[in-house]
């Protein structure tokens, strides 16, 4: 009997292993222009927002994309799902690190002009700065035929944007015994797309229903947009209620041990996954480990706090209309340990 494939996000085309050295390398070169130019940029290690100081002001740029997640929207006709991504993913990371966002740029390159993708993508952009509460300052929209490809041949496109934000909140990097949040994500978001892609659309069409959920598709599932969870945070960072906070995307879990002290890891009582989770893993023989340092998992964003602010916090994510639960705690060590009822632990390094 042949061995059934073992899908991993390395096997589709993503090795983050490798993407962690060529960050690294980055920061090399950033830390060192930094100190040719005198010109000191702030927050490289132990929090998710950089920033410069001018004329008392800390200014914060961040640039994201939504990655393969066009593809899939290309495949479902449905462009303001990615619209809302592409601004979430830039929000959601400065205020990650204690910037308060207020304005958005964004880049839309297309194989050919297409009004159909424009406007839906344009409307997503739209609705999500105003959920925000950023302006949207303009953009470019970059027509490059020979460039951009897509599954359907005209409808290629990429879409990026670079959010802007001041910096107001003092960041604490995690220590021993402090507690961790988690926020509820909204599904997928925008990252694994490349594995959850060649996994499910190699067996499923994006319009077969979804078999956790049939008043849904594979498609409308996957495209889910990101949750914005800006407007929490920013309320969390005023009521002084947080450390920090790490915003689950690239990367998925690892993401926590950026914001915590060296040395330190993190046991995590996760949730049990949510059905798209579960069809990637059973349909791709895809690993629990792969699974957890790939995808979100059900967990957007995590607060690093103390405990005596558990509670509060809670209470306050209900308001916003997102769910949050007593996650885990930091601890000694490089690894976070992830344990799951039905799945037992998994350990990601």
């Amino acid at each position: 009997m042949r061995k059934e494939k073992s899908w991993t996000y390395a096997k589709a085309g993503v090795d983050i292993d490798k993407v962690s050295i060529l960050q690294k390398h980055a920061l090399s070169i950033i830390e060192n222009l930094s100190q040719k130019l005198k010109i000191p940029v702030h927050g490289l290690r132990g929090r998710f927002t950089t920033f410069v100081e001018i004329n008392g002001l800390r200014i914060a740029l961040h640039v994201d994309g939504v990655g393969t997640k066009v593809l899939v929207a290309q495949l479902v006709g449905s462009y303001w799902q990615v619209g809302q991504d592409v601004v979430a993913m830039n929000v959601n990371d400065l205020v990650a690190g204690g910037a308060d966002p207020f304005a958005i740029v964004d880049y839309l390159a297309m194989e050919k002009p297409d009004e159909e993708i424009f406007t839906g993508v344009m409307k997503g952009i739209s609705s999500a700065c105003e959920e925000a509460k950023v302006v949207l300052m303009g953009g470019e929209t970059a027509i490059m035929p020979d460039v951009v490809k897509g599954y359907i041949p005209g409808k290629g496109f990429d879409l990026v944007a670079t959010g802007m934000g001041i910096v107001k909140w003092n960041a604490e990097i995690g220590s021993e015994n402090d507690v961790l949040i988690g926020f509820e994500s909204n599904g997928i978001h925008s990252n694994g797309l490349s594995l959850a892609r060649k996994v499910l659309l190699s067996k499923y069409k994006v319009d077969d229903l979804f078999p956790y959920d049939e008043s849904r598709t594979i498609g409308e599932e996957l495209l889910r947009p990101t949750r914005i969870y800006v407007n929490l945070c920013r309320e969390l960072w005023e009521r002084r209620l947080v450390k920090n906070f790490a915003h689950i995307t690239g990367g998925a879990f690892r993401k926590i041990k950026r914001v915590l002290k060296e040395g330190l890891g993190a046991i995590l009582n996760v949730p049990e996954p949510p059905p798209i989770f579960k069809l990637i893993k059973e349909e791709g023989n895809v690993p629990w480990n792969e699974m957890y340092r790939t995808f979100n998992m059900g967990v957007g964003m995590v607060a690093i706090t103390t405990r005596d602010n558990v509670d509060e916090i809670i209470s306050i994510a209900k308001k916003f209309g997102i769910k949050a639960f007593l996650l885990g705690r930091v601890i000694k060590g490089d690894a976070i340990l992830i344990r799951v009822e039905s799945i037992g632990e998994v350990r990601i390094s």
